[in-house]
C-alpha cells in the first residue's frame, strides 16, 4: 500500500465538524451523525435521572430523537443484556 493511498484512508476518518452541547465537544462526522462518547451519555443520563435535565432538553439541545434521550437517561446498553437462556426439554422426558 503506497502513502497516498494510506493518507487517504487515514482521513476518511478524520471528522469534519464539531458539535458543542453541555461543555461537551462531540465530533461529527463526514455523513453528518454525531459520535457520542460514552462519557457524555453517561453524564447526561445521571443528570436526566437527577431532574437537572429534562428529555425535552436534552432532545432539543442535542438534536436526537425520543428514543435515544430516553435510552440515555435508562443508561446501559439494551445490547449487553444478560437474560439467560431458556433450555428446551424434550416433552416426553
Amino acid at each position: 500500500m503506497n502513502s497516498q493511498a494510506l493518507g487517504e484512508l487515514a482521513s476518511d476518518q478524520k471528522t469534519q465538524n464539531i458539535f458543542h452541547a453541555y461543555g461537551y465537544s462531540i465530533p461529527v462526522g463526514k455523513d453528518g451523525r454525531h459520535l457520542w462518547p460514552t462519557k457524555f451519555k453517561r453524564a447526561m443520563g445521571q443528570r436526566m435521572r437527577s431532574d437537572e435535565l429534562s428529555v425535552g432538553e436534552v432532545q432539543k439541545t442535542c438534536q436526537v430523537s425520543n428514543k435515544t434521550a430516553y435510552s440515555w437517561r435508562k443508561g446501559g446498553s439494551r445490547k449487553s443484556s444478560h437474560k439467560p437462556k431458556k433450555t428446551q426439554h424434550p416433552l416426553w422426558a
